[in-house]
């Protein structure tokens, strides 16, 4: 079975900054990272949640959800504060300093600071490319999958989650403009379903950020397009 969704298209967000003194992060906007990281287990810090079906007709349904718990910088959604509008699918990213797929990365598990010297002070001038972080990747499909994880820049994936996913990244070799890499993700469940997102602009995010420079830009989100039986 074949299943494809195109609730979304190419967004785009705007983060403004005036703080040049901020670590070197682009952010996904609200929607797409309150989305992505929904929990649809029961909390255990006396966080009240409810859910509220909207169409269950669907192997990802749609659903209104609500958790209680609003601090003091939250930002609500289309839907609302603490409301978040589930349908189908979005894997996030918050780039912490450059992208991780860029050629020009530095993360050693040890640093030495004698034979490391000439490596640390490229990667601390000011301008430098290198990038020193791994981004943050979280996942949310409306069926009860999530989770997190983190790549590097061979574009090998290591997952966090309470599920028993595998998921594989692919280069399509159509770069945008200014915000890099065009990537379609493949997350396989454990019964052999595969869950499909990006692979073109309509179904991903784009997010610019302010920093101490020129703005930064970066793909941020990608959606949830196509979904793929085992017993196709």
């Amino acid at each position: 079975m074949l299943l494809a969704f195109q609730l979304y298209s190419g967004q785009t967000s705007s983060e403004p900054n005036n703080n040049y003194g901020i670590p070197k992060i682009v952010a996904p906007s609200q929607e797409t990272f309150a989305s992505s990281r929904i929990s649809f287990e029961q909390s255990s810090n006396g966080d009240f949640t409810h859910q509220i079906p909207i169409y269950s007709q669907l192997r990802t349904p749609i659903s209104l959800n609500y958790s209680s718990g609003v601090r003091a910088d939250d930002v609500g959604t289309s839907t609302g504060m603490s409301w978040i509008l589930t349908a189908p699918g979005v894997i996030s990213r918050v780039v912490k300093d450059e992208t991780d797929e860029n050629n020009t990365n530095w993360k050693p598990e040890t640093i030495n600071e004698t034979t490391d010297l000439l490596q640390i002070k490229e990667a601390a001038r000011t301008g430098n490319t290198i990038d020193t972080e791994y981004d943050w990747f979280n996942f949310s499909v409306a069926n009860g999958l999530s989770g997190s994880f983190y790549i590097n820049n061979n574009l090998q994936v290591f997952t966090e989650s309470k599920d028993k996913v595998k998921i594989e990244i692919f280069d399509l070799n159509a770069p945008i403009m200014g915000y890099g890499k065009l990537f379609r993700f493949k997350l396989t469940d454990k019964t052999g379903t595969e869950y499909y997102f990006g692979g073109s602009v309509e179904n991903i995010e784009r997010s610019t950020t302010q920093s101490a420079g020129p703005d930064r830009s970066a793909i941020t989100g990608w959606y949830l397009y196509k979904i793929i039986d085992p017993d196709k």
